[in-house]
């Protein structure tokens, strides 16, 4: 399914560039990169749809799946790989981020499988929208609204698998787009980028998987399709509540004009102008 991808791919395009506007420059600091890291996600994922069937399609998908991730591992993350990780740390990040991202696309896959596209775009509105508070908080201001824009477009197509329902593809593709966008936003809210914590990371990485958990562990699997979805809404809920909720208030005097951050990026390598 294409269409709902491309819905959500012009919603992140014109959030991002109505308020960054177009790049003048190649990517440098971590905020630099979402946008052209989400084109390609966009290409591959709608590649992944339309360009062959069954078995090649699944081993393109991967394919231009473990692409992305190496464009993200030595693009935005290659700063901070050399920079902040060394020895054996930097094999551990570098091999968590490589096992993380194929794992969570995975993820995204089974419930794209799992659910109806209403429910997943339900879920995934739920999880972008949620994180909003967060990346504000770490200061990535302009970031923080542009999450904003892409969960009202997977609002948006989640409004039309309800209205379309069996007439509407499923939201595999769009999945895709959201774990890609979900590993931008905290690569650019990395402690040593801005300021989000490390245990809010790991909550905000976990949740993508833990949305596919519902439907394969054995005493949540035996539900009915309506109590597996309440308990993804519960679950996404709580961790973007666990997450965000502390920053919310620091949002709520933004958006009212009574503070907030004075800092647009909070990218700490394009402060240092390259």
């Amino acid at each position: 399914g294409i269409g709902p991808a491309l819905g959500v791919g012009l919603g992140f395009a014109l959030a991002s560039l109505g308020l960054d506007g177009i790049p003048d420059r190649a990517p440098v600091g971590a905020s630099d990169w979402v946008l052209p890291i989400m084109g390609a996600a966009l290409i591959a994922a709608c590649a992944g749809e339309l360009l062959t069937k069954g078995a090649k399609a699944h081993a393109l998908r991967w394919l231009l799946r473990l692409g992305l991730v190496a464009v993200i591992v030595f693009g935005p993350l290659k700063r901070p790989w050399g920079n902040q990780w060394e020895g054996v740390e930097a094999a551990y990040w570098l091999g968590g981020i490589t096992l993380w991202m194929p794992l969570a696309l995975a993820a995204s896959d089974r419930t794209a499988a799992k659910a109806s596209p209403f429910a997943a775009g339900l879920v995934w509105t739920a999880f972008i929208g949620g994180l909003v508070p967060v990346v504000f908080g770490a200061g990535v201001t302009a970031q923080s609204q542009i999450a904003g824009g892409v969960a009202a477009a997977i609002g948006g197509v989640t409004l039309a698998a309800w209205l379309g329902r069996k007439t509407l593809p499923h939201l595999r593709a769009v999945g895709t787009l959201v774990v890609v966008y979900t590993a931008m936003l905290l690569a650019v809210s990395w402690q040593f980028v801005s300021d989000m914590a490390w245990w809010e990371l790991g909550v905000i990485a976990a949740t993508p998987i833990a949305i596919a958990l519902v439907d394969v562990i054995p005493g949540l699997r035996g539900l009915s399709v309506f109590k597996r979805q309440a308990v993804r809404i519960v679950l996404v809920v709580a961790a973007t509540a666990a997450v965000s909720g502390h920053h919310a208030p620091e949002l709520i005097k933004e958006l009212t004009g009574a503070g907030g951050s004075d800092d647009p990026y909070g990218d700490y390598y394009e402060s240092l102008g390259g």
